[in-house]
């Protein structure tokens, strides 16, 4: 089994092979120069999750350097602000009236506009992006009871060490996860996101997460 299913472990199937250059984007931006690196997917027999094995080894840097590079935002245009304004919308509906109780992390916050939007209204609101700190220690931020994973698990080729942050060092007592990439149809990412496996990783992680939205 040379690539093993990163949700289930279970062994996968060569599926297609793309250029590094395509983009989701391509209608709207035009088809970009062809790069000549290949990127495999593969897909899970068990659970339906098609991933790109290969970014398995890249470390922090390589996604940097690659991915989140000054060319990121032409790729994710609503990545600097109308995202940010339009989860703190969101967030202020949701827990109107109990932001006194919250301390909040951002997980995969970029570059930190959500957090910064949320303190201007009175959260205890923190950002944590794991790429452009890679040495930043999550557990020294304290303690925290709501997490909010922005288009953050088909981002990253490790879902499940992401689903199982939620550990006695980060926990400050029931915690709320949101992610609201998880379920898109329009993700540009590194995993192509499936309902079955969504489930399955809030499933296996539900006695971490007894309030959850996705």
């Amino acid at each position: 089994m040379t690539n093993p299913c990163p949700v289930c472990a279970s062994p996968t199937d060569y599926y297609d092979v793309v250029d590094f250059n395509r983009s989701c984007l391509d209608e709207q931006l035009g088809r970009q120069p062809l790069s000549g690196i290949p990127i495999y997917y593969c897909l899970c027999n068990q659970c339906g999750f098609l991933h790109a094995p290969a970014f398995k080894e890249w470390t922090a840097s390589d996604f940097l350097q690659k991915i989140y590079n000054e060319e990121y935002i032409k790729f994710d245009p609503e990545y600097v602000s109308e995202r940010p304004q339009r989860v703190a919308r969101h967030l202020a509906r949701l827990f109107n009236g109990k932001v006194e109780r919250i301390r909040h992390l951002d997980y995969g916050g970029g570059n930190g506009e959500l957090s910064r939007l949320l303190a201007a209204e009175g959260w205890d609101s923190t950002s944590f992006d794991p790429f452009p700190e890679p040495d930043k220690p999550l557990a020294a931020l304290g303690k925290f009871n709501q997490i909010t994973a922005i288009e953050v698990f088909e981002h990253v080729p490790n879902p499940y060490e992401i689903m199982g942050m939620n550990r006695p060092g980060i926990a400050g007592g029931p915690i709320s996860l949101e992610d609201w990439g998880m379920m898109t149809k329009t993700t540009t990412k590194f995993s192509l996101e499936v309902r079955e496996r969504a489930v399955r990783m809030v499933q296996d992680h539900a006695a971490d997460y007894p309030s959850r939205w996705a």
